[in-house]
């Protein structure tokens, strides 16, 4: 699985999900990292694994066993040792799930990956060390199993909005952004319309179906402000998350917003209702930001 690829259902819920190991926890969520750093890489049965982390981060992980300097001033034979006493945990935990472990060892100087990625914490007690996976198996992530208590919020959208970039400051309080990818229906919404696994009909305020699999927006050309027109929110077990079917009804909680949210990478862009149009619906601007 590769740092940036797009969200699914099964990813979806392994956001939050957790695992212990000897006394250590894992914790898997999404992040987006900066920064110089360090990249530790292994194999994994044979395919790359590369996880980023800063050098300070790595020093302090480290520190309660060993004391290190600067990456740059490590002996260059000490390294792959480092790399797999840093990476322990990780192999454990596979090892104990009866996954392959892990080969190969090495760290060395590198950027922060781009964008948001995949973020394992390891925790032990007070020490924490955060492993941002710039290349991994796609598979990697199912030994990390939801608790059955964990919950997702998420938003419900009619579908999106598409303008070039540079248009944005032009929109007025009643402009009216025509909606694209919306159903027939306006109980069908897309579950998480930033990176959607799908649609959700909704039954009632307490339970949906998963809808049959259905496109959603074509790639946006480069310079295309995506705004997700979020009608309501949604709270859904990482169970139904993980074995998501179509036709499986699924409980979930379900709060409409009192007016459309148009978002787009976590940031509110501005507030609307929904218009109807001669050939087809609209988002009719209210409010900015």
């Amino acid at each position: 699985m590769a740092a940036d690829t797009m969200l699914d259902a099964f990813h979806l819920s392994r956001v939050g999900a957790r695992a212990e190991h000897d006394g250590m926890l894992i914790e898997a969520d999404l992040a987006r990292p900066g920064g110089q750093g360090l990249l530790l890489s292994a194999t994994c049965d044979g395919a790359a694994l590369s996880l980023w982390t800063t050098e300070a981060d790595w020093r302090a992980w480290l520190e309660p066993q060993l004391a290190v300097g600067e990456l740059a001033d490590i002996e260059a034979g000490l390294l792959p040792v480092l790399a797999a006493w840093t990476l322990a945990p990780l192999d454990g935990f596979l090892r104990a799930q009866g996954l392959p472990g892990l080969a190969e060892p090495a760290v060395a100087p590198a950027p922060a990956p781009g964008g948001e990625c995949w973020r394992l914490t390891l925790r032990d007690g007070p020490r924490r060390l955060p492993l941002y996976l710039r290349e991994a198996p796609r598979d990697w992530l199912a030994a990390l199993r939801p608790s059955r208590e964990q919950t997702h919020q998420l938003a419900l959208g009619l579908g999106w909005c598409l303008l070039p970039e540079q248009d944005w400051d032009t929109v007025a309080i009643g402009d009216a952004l025509p909606i694209h990818g919306m159903a027939d229906a306006l109980d069908t919404l897309w579950l998480h319309p930033e990176a959607t696994p799908g649609r959700l009909r909704l039954i009632d305020a307490e339970r949906a179906v998963v809808e049959a699999p259905s496109p959603g927006l074509d790639q946006v050309p480069s310079g295309t402000l995506r705004l997700a027109v979020e009608a309501a929110a949604i709270r859904v077990s990482a169970d139904a998350l993980a074995d998501w079917q179509a036709g499986r009804e699924i409980a979930a909680q379900t709060a409409a917003h009192p007016m459309l949210r148009l978002t787009a990478e976590g940031r509110l862009w501005a507030q609307g209702q929904l218009l109807r149009l001669d050939d087809g619906w609209a988002a009719r601007i209210l409010a900015r930001g």
